[in-house]
C-alpha cells in the first residue's frame, strides 16, 4: 500500500509541476516559484519511491540520500510558501529572498550532518546517541517545514473564507493538505524525542506511521493548489464575458474613462475601473425622475435593467449639455458594490439591454 501511495503522490506532485510551469511560463521569476518548489517536493518524494530509494542509498555515503531528502522537501515548501503568500495576500516575498533562504537552510543542514558524521546508516534517527549538535538539523528541518507549510496554510484558509464552496473548494483542500503536514511534522517531532536510542524501530506515536500523513498531504496540497487555479482561470473567464458588453458601451458612451497604455496582466482590473469610472461619471448628468421613465416604458425591468437605461439617458443629457441642477439622490452603490453584482449588472446589459427598448426610453424623456 506505501508503494501505491508513494507512487499516487509522485505522479500528482509531477503533474501539478508541469502544468503549473506551463501556466507560468513568461510571467516572471514570482510565477516560477511554484513550479520551482512543486519540482522541488516532486524530488523529495522521488527519493521515497522503494526502486530510486535503493539505488540512491547504494550510491551514495550513508545517511547522504535522508539529508538531500529532506533539504528538497524543505526547500520546496519554501518556495510553494512564497509564491501562496504573493499570489493569495498583498505580501510579496521576492524570488531572489526565497533562494538564498533556501540555500541558507539547505548549507546549515548539510554543514551539522556533516560535523556529526560519519553515519553507518540512513536511519539517522538511531544514531542519535552522542550526537547533541544533531539537535539543531531537526530544529532546522522541522521548524522550517512547520512555519512554511502552515504559512502556506493558513493563506488558502483565510484567502478561501467567505468565499462560494464552488470558487473555494480548492483552497479549502489545499489547507487541509497543509494541515495533514503539520500534523505529520508535529507528529515525528514526538516520536523522535521518544524514540530509543539505539533501536532500529521507529517510535509510533499513537500507532501511527507517519509515512501516510506526508503521502497524504503531498496529494491534498498539490490538487487543491491546481484546483483553485484552474477555478480562478474559469472565474475570469467569466467575469470577462459578463463584463465585456457594458464594458464596450460605457466606455463608448464615457471615453474620458479609458486608461491607455495600460498593460496586459491588469487588463481585467483595468476594465472594472473603467466601468466604475464611466459610471461615476454619468451619475453627474442623471435625475430621480429618470426611474420613472423607464418604468413607464418598462413595467418589470430589474434595478439592473433599469440603471443599464438610466445610464443611456445621462449620456444624452450630457451630450446634450442639459446636466440637472441637482443629479440623482437614490444610491447606485448596491448595484456595483463587489464583483458578484458588478458581473450581475453586467449580464443584464449582455442579455437584456436592447436597441429597441434603448430608443423608446429614450424617446420618452424628450416628450
Amino acid at each position: 500500500m506505501s508503494t501505491s501511495l508513494s507512487a499516487i503522490a509522485l505522479i500528482t506532485l509531477a503533474v501539478a509541476t508541469l502544468w503549473t510551469a506551463w501556466r507560468s511560463r513568461g510571467r516572471g521569476p514570482q510565477a516560477s516559484l511554484l513550479p520551482l518548489g512543486l519540482a522541488l517536493v516532486s524530488a523529495a518524494s522521488a527519493l521515497r519511491v522503494p526502486g530510486l530509494y535503493t539505488w540512491v542509498q547504494a550510491s551514495l555515503p550513508p545517511g547522504t540520500h535522508e539529508v538531500a531528502k529532506h533539504v528538497l522537501l524543505v526547500s520546496g515548501c519554501l518556495a510553494v510558501a512564497a509564491w501562496v503568500r504573493g499570489s493569495l495576500t498583498s505580501s510579496v516575498v521576492k524570488a531572489r529572498t526565497v533562494v538564498v533562504l533556501c540555500a541558507v537552510i539547505a548549507a546549515s543542514m548539510t554543514a551539522v550532518f556533516v560535523a556529526n558524521g560519519p553515519w553507518t546508516t540512513d536511519d539517522l534517527d538511531a544514531q542519535m546517541v552522542d550526537r547533541p549538535w544533531m539537535v539543531a538539523y531537526w530544529a532546522l528541518y522541522y521548524g522550517t517545514f512547520v512555519l512554511a507549510v502552515g504559512a502556506f496554510g493558513w493563506s488558502a484558509f483565510t484567502a478561501g473564507a467567505g468565499k462560494p464552496l464552488r470558487q473555494r473548494w480548492g483552497l479549502d483542500v489545499a489547507a487541509l493538505g497543509a494541515l495533514v503536514a503539520v500534523a505529520w511534522a508535529i507528529i515525528s517531532v514526538i516520536a523522535l524525542v521518544l524514540h530509543e536510542p539505539g533501536s532500529l524501530e521507529p517510535y509510533l506515536v499513537l500507532g501511527i506511521r507517519t509515512r501516510y500523513l506526508i503521502l497524504a498531504s503531498s496529494v491534498l496540497a498539490p490538487v487543491g493548489i491546481v484546483a483553485h487555479l484552474a477555478i480562478s482561470a474559469g472565474e475570469r473567464r467569466r467575469r470577462r464575458r459578463d463584463l465585456g458588453d457594458m464594458h464596450a458601451h460605457l466606455v463608448g458612451l464615457s471615453d474620458e474613462v479609458r486608461l491607455d497604455g495600460a498593460s496586459s496582466k491588469v487588463v481585467d482590473y483595468r476594465r472594472q475601473v473603467e466601468i466604475l469610472d464611466a459610471i461615476a461619471v454619468l451619475r453627474r448628468c442623471a435625475d430621480d425622475r429618470d426611474r420613472e421613465t423607464v418604468r413607464n416604458v418598462i413595467p418589470d425591468a430589474s434595478p439592473e435593467l433599469e440603471l443599464a437605461y438610466r445610464l443611456d439617458i445621462a449620456a444624452a443629457r450630457r451630450d446634450a449639455g442639459a446636466a440637472p441642477e441637482q443629479p440623482a439622490t437614490d444610491d447606485w452603490g448596491a448595484l456595483v458594490s463587489d464583483d458578484t453584482s458588478l458581473a450581475r449588472l453586467g449580464r443584464v446589459f449582455r442579455d437584456e439591454v436592447d436597441e429597441e427598448a434603448r430608443r423608446d426610453v429614450l424617446a420618452a424623456v424628450d416628450h
